[in-house]
């Protein structure tokens, strides 16, 4: 069987699915990780045989998911190595032409490029200026690199980034003995853990919530049963951010718990409720072992 996580990214796929092709409002959405190179060059061939050496150590990117219908459950299947692992791209470009490469970046997020059942859930775009040399990224070219969200969680990024630049210098992966655990092995020790006092302290802290009710945000327009969103980015002051690290330091908390804080006193200032609730994600690898496994591990809650 699969893992709950790769379980609720399923069902999120089947739902928005049949969303999508009764309307034109509705995308698919993909995860898509931009990196440009700053400096020197980058051997697309070593960089590729480097991708192929993270896609044969970490069976989740050659994982299929299909539902039985016998058993009456969601299961993954782990393909066998191929030359077809994933799908590449490489596209020459005007770098400078900003608004294209944009168009680019947003049609890797929307597209169907995945496929589930067949396990094709990563893709490797490449944006190149020079065509005449066809061997080398070299300064403010682009990579792409895009995900299905049942393949990877925030974490497993970094991990990814991390053993992608050491197969690169290296052209291999040490192992490690200590560390041989499987997301496949991750997701059977989940489903035989008994998750009964989990779901009585949930029960139990949500008994008298009220789920129907609406935060007081005052907008202007109607609300619709399409969730929207956007997002606004902004710098902040350096000074400001040596004082939040050093506020940090001195209550011996985490960054994540401050700014928590701050957008509940935010919202609490904007609409004057004080039962509220926020979704956010936990990382959910609460052991050494799996913090070495790329896969998807976060939990919503």
């Amino acid at each position: 069987k699969c893992s709950f996580s790769q379980e609720r990214i399923w069902i999120d796929e089947q739902i928005r699915e049949s969303l999508i092709k009764n309307s034109e409002d509705l995308y698919n959405y993909n995860r898509v990780i931009v990196y440009q190179i700053e400096d020197g060059f980058l051997s697309i061939k070593r960089f590729r045989q480097s991708i192929n050496i993270l896609l044969d150590k970490h069976e989740i990117f050659r994982t299929s998911l299909d539902y039985d219908a016998d058993q009456h459950c969601l299961q993954q299947t782990i393909n066998h190595t191929s030359n077809d692992l994933y799908s590449y791209e490489l596209t020459y470009v005007d770098i400078n032409d900003i608004e294209k490469v944009n168009n680019i970046i947003y049609n890797e997020q929307i597209s169907k490029y995945f496929d589930l059942n067949k396990g094709k859930i990563f893709r490797c775009h490449l944006l190149k200026e020079n065509a005449q040399d066809k061997n080398h990224l070299v300064k403010n070219d682009y990579i792409l690199l895009i995900y299905h969200h049942s393949a990877i969680d925030q974490y497993s990024i970094y991990l990814f980034l991390k053993e992608l630049t050491e197969a690169y210098k290296n052209g291999k992966l040490n192992k490690d003995d200590k560390y041989q655990l499987r997301y496949i092995d991750y997701s059977q020790y989940e489903r035989q853990f008994n998750l009964t006092n989990c779901e009585e302290f949930w029960q139990d802290l949500f008994s008298d919530y009220n789920f129907n009710s609406r935060l007081k945000i005052p907008y202007d327009h109607t609300l619709n049963n399409i969730s929207t969103g956007s997002y606004y980015s902004f710098n902040i002051d350096k000074s400001l951010i040596r004082q939040i690290f050093r506020y940090k330091n001195k209550i011996n908390i985490n960054l994540f718990r401050i700014f928590l804080t701050t957008f509940y006193i935010y919202l609490f200032k904007l609409t004057q409720q004080t039962d509220l609730s926020i979704t956010s994600y936990t990382p959910n690898r609460f052991r050494d072992e799996l913090n070495h496994i790329i896969g998807p591990f976060e939990n919503i809650i």
